[in-house]
């Protein structure tokens, strides 16, 4: 009997727990739940698992009772977060901004790391051709521009990726559940609160590791070239190979066959490029990237050294340590040495560009501004408000293309460079800008309220 009368005891008390949490849920569906709704995709919040490639997903801020005529954001690393997490980004900040200015607010986030202008101006097209009129969204704004001239050799841009905007690509059902993203929203408030989730900056004591790394790395390879090492060779000699597994994380280098020269070279380069573009020092990436060109010339444009080729053409537009002149002299003595790599693709393109810069750069600059005129034929054919951009660094000469295109189309121009030159004379540069001129938090958020401005006037 008295077993029977507890069993009857925890049957009710499960029957009440359930029927609690049924009402709890039923409310917070009727409520909406402003934290579960304000963000649908991607990083913030509904996934538990990061999102390695942010290429391969668009950000939507703001909950479907919203989707109305929202505001449609294309950029490069600068507008896809570059150096810090989604909440800190502009298009974050915007959206907020936004929503609290009216009702009905959606920011859609469809930046991506090295976005062209040719490529906003298809991607936008196609974007356009599928969404219905309903969802047109009622303003553009495009910060692109910096990846331009890394277009080597002048090719037509890719296949576009994200290309079904509304088509929703949803979490396992039972994320969907509101109790289940309530516990979401208030862990990550709490996570904030109490300091343990990473911050923009929380890199640094990683990026001082990788550097020291880097020198233990940088000693193997002189080391290589002293004794004449090539990467015909294969093999990384053992007691190398045996350093590298003592100093180094393992999955720091398990992507990467240690044991040869090329998984050697691939690792060395990767490392290489993320502590001197952190640390703002290109010069120093692009000489280590022709001297390892130089030493392994074969391996180096073939491929078999991972993304080398990529890596020396990105970095060739922002070093000043090395003239045209000087590279190709550099580039003869590794083709003297393979002659092979003549007929590498990546190597004739590189040397086509160095050799012929002034033809390359003025053909790139003339697709540019053909690319802003396109956008703004796009954007006035459904008559959407289009608002350009320039790059917070004053020095980037991508900024004049832009402004030349803003003044001939009349487009309106949020012009950051001109914004922050003062805040940075008066504050400091690494107030608003971290490494290779992203914005931090605070820039995002300065850079937000201006493009704000320029929606809403």
């Amino acid at each position: 009997m008295k077993r029977s009368a507890w069993k009857l005891k925890i049957a009710i008390s499960c029957a009440s727990l359930f029927l609690s949490l049924g009402v709890l849920e039923i409310g917070l569906r009727l409520s909406g739940l402003p934290a579960a709704s304000e963000v649908t995709y991607a990083l913030v919040p509904p996934y538990d698992d990061p999102i390695e490639n942010p290429d391969e997903v668009f950000e939507r801020f703001g909950s479907d009772n919203e989707r109305r005529h929202p505001v449609w954001v294309f950029g490069d690393s600068y507008t896809n977060g570059g150096n810090v997490r989604s909440y800190h980004s502009y298009p974050y900040f915007l959206f907020r901004m936004l929503r609290r200015a009216r009702t009905g607010a959606q920011v859609v986030n469809f930046a991506m790391n090295g976005e062209t202008t040719l490529d906003a101006a298809v991607r936008l097209k196609r974007l356009l051709e599928k969404t219905p009129p309903e969802l047109t969204p009622e303003a553009v704004v495009v910060l692109v521009g910096a990846s331009d001239p890394f277009q080597m050799p002048l090719n037509e841009p890719s296949a576009a990726r994200r290309e079904a905007p509304f088509q929703d690509v949803l979490p396992p059902r039972w994320k969907s559940v509101r109790l289940y993203q309530l516990y979401r929203h208030l862990k990550i408030a709490l996570q904030v609160r109490l300091g343990l989730m990473e911050h923009y900056g929380d890199e640094e004591p990683m990026l001082d590791q990788q550097a020291e790394r880097l020198k233990m790395l940088l000693d193997i390879y002189e080391r290589l070239k002293k004794q004449g090492v090539a990467a015909q060779e294969k093999r990384l000699p053992a007691p190398y190979a045996k350093r590298i597994r003592a100093n180094a994380l393992a999955g720091e280098y398990d992507i990467y066959d240690i044991d040869t020269i090329s998984g050697f070279a691939s690792f060395l380069l990767e490392f290489a490029s993320v502590v001197y573009t952190s640390r703002e020092m290109p010069d120093d990436l692009f000489s280590l990237l022709l001297d390892v060109a130089e030493t392994f010339p074969d391996a180096f444009w073939s491929g078999e050294i991972e993304h080398a080729p990529f890596y020396i053409s990105q970095t060739y537009h922002v070093q000043n340590a090395l003239s045209s002149a000087e590279i190709a002299v550099r580039l003869k003595k590794g083709l003297k040495k393979a002659p092979r790599i003549s007929s590498i693709p990546a190597f004739s393109n590189f040397k086509s560009f160095i050799e012929n810069r002034e033809a390359h750069m003025r053909k790139i600059n003339e697709k540019s501004e053909a690319a802003w005129d396109t956008l703004r034929s796009i954007t006035d054919s459904r008559a959407i408000r289009l608002i350009a951009a320039t790059y917070p660094d004053a020095d980037m000469g991508v900024n004049d293309i832009i402004r030349r295109g803003a003044q001939k189309n009349g487009t309106i121009l949020v012009d950051s460079a001109e914004i922050f030159a003062d805040l940075i004379l008066e504050y400091g540069r690494e107030s608003y800008m971290a490494e290779i001129g992203h914005f931090t938090p605070d820039g995002n958020k300065i850079f937000a309220e201006r493009v704000f401005g320029a929606i809403t006037r």
